[in-house]
């Protein structure tokens, strides 16, 4: 019987992103809080006799060196003697480009599923060490459901999780390049306030509408500049009584949080029949029990 592993590729969505400032290597010094959530993609892996092939269904990706599928799985066979490929399908659910962490956690799922699938050669750690190699986030995929993500997001420290909860998040249906809104947040003198410590505060209180009501994003005044549909998309989701709404990442996708299955319910109803070619998902946290 042929050797197949399966794996999914949780979305992230960011409690809170303070940009403070820029480093010398370009990047940008951030802290912020990932929660991954239950939105997936899925991956299946089989043992090839050499190479890297990569099938991608739904959202429109390029299937080689171009995708950080591909680069995450070349990396790993790099590290190993061997000679073997492998042969990747992957079903994208999560939008491109949209700040929700669909590419980096492509490639930790990758990382992952390969090492399940060559028994385990490599400890965790070259697995850390390669996700760092492949891109910020790519370490909280590795690391786990929920952390404070600082530096340029990959120093990890792991926080509580989202109480339980619902959450609607909606994409307008553009992407949005991260470069260019990094770019244009070094224009901006950024609100320097505490919302982090406070999340971080109600997380552990699993106090969910004191959460809600600190909810907050740095990126989001630069990019509400050229799409106000985000502030539109928030006001819209606090108005269908989410405790609290914002911007996830570097956009466009902005995300409620509700108390409640029905709340969530309706908003989703509502959006859903608008048919503006918006992408709305339902989903929930992914608690710090849960491995994926």
């Amino acid at each position: 019987m042929e050797q197949v592993v399966k794996v999914i590729a949780p979305a992230k969505i960011n409690l809170g992103l303070s940009v403070l400032g820029k480093r010398d290597d370009e990047y940008h010094e951030i802290r912020t809080l990932f929660q991954a959530v239950s939105l997936c993609d899925e991956m299946e892996l089989r043992p090839a006799p050499k190479g890297i092939e990569l099938v991608c269904e739904g959202e429109n990706v390029p299937h080689d060196q171009e995708n950080i599928v591909w680069k995450a799985a070349r990396l790993f066979l790099s590290r190993l003697d061997s000679v073997q490929g492998v042969r990747i399908f992957l079903r994208k659910n999560i939008p491109v480009a949209a700040g929700l962490g669909g590419g980096s956690s492509d490639a930790a799922a990758v990382l992952k599923g390969l090492s399940s699938l060559f028994s385990f050669p490599l400890p965790h750690q070259d697995l850390l060490e390669m996700g760092k190699q492949l891109g910020a986030d790519v370490s909280f995929f590795l690391f786990g459901n929920s952390a404070l993500g600082e530096g340029v997001g990959a120093t990890l420290t792991a926080t509580p999780p989202l109480p339980n909860s619902w959450i609607v998040i909606v994409n307008p249906g553009f992407p949005i390049s991260t470069k260019w809104v990094y770019t244009h947040a070094s224009l901006l003198l950024t609100k320097k306030s505490d919302h982090i410590n406070m999340v971080k505060l109600f997380l552990g209180e699993n106090d969910l509408p004191r959460i809600g009501y600190y909810l907050h994003n740095d990126l989001e005044a630069v990019v509400v500049k050229k799409y106000p549909i985000i502030n539109e998309l928030k006001n819209r989701l606090l108005s269908a009584g989410a405790v609290g709404a914002v911007m996830s990442g570097s956009g466009a996708s902005v995300f409620g949080i509700f108390a409640d299955r029905p709340l969530a319910d309706q908003a989703l109803n509502v959006f859903e029949r608008e048919g503006n070619g918006w992408k709305i998902f339902l989903t929930e946290p992914l608690s710090n029990t849960r491995i994926n």
